[in-house]
């Protein structure tokens, strides 16, 4: 039962991520109910961006620094007249 539960998820994620990437003005509407926001579906300007960031660490003992860095990848990132979003 779990496992059929977590396909439909992963299906249900798979269909509103593809919906958005095909489909802007439906990814302005949905931004724009989520976070209030009013821009016109019909000319914002949205670019889709790389969903992966790269984020470093530090870690510091008595004697040394080190840093380390993680790859940290979103489901979608894109900005509406330049104002980044991610999901």
């Amino acid at each position: 039962m779990d496992i059929i539960k977590s396909r439909k998820k992963i299906t249900v994620d798979e269909a509103i991520k593809n919906s958005f990437a095909v489909d802007d003005k439906e990814l302005v509407k949905f931004i724009n109910e989520i976070f209030n926001t009013k821009f016109d579906p019909n000319t914002a300007k949205v670019v889709h961006l790389s969903s992966e960031f790269v984020r470093h660490k530090m870690k510091q003992n008595e004697t040394e620094e080190e840093i380390s860095f993680d790859k940290i990848k979103a489901d979608m990132v894109f900005s509406i007249n330049d104002k980044i979003y991610g999901i």
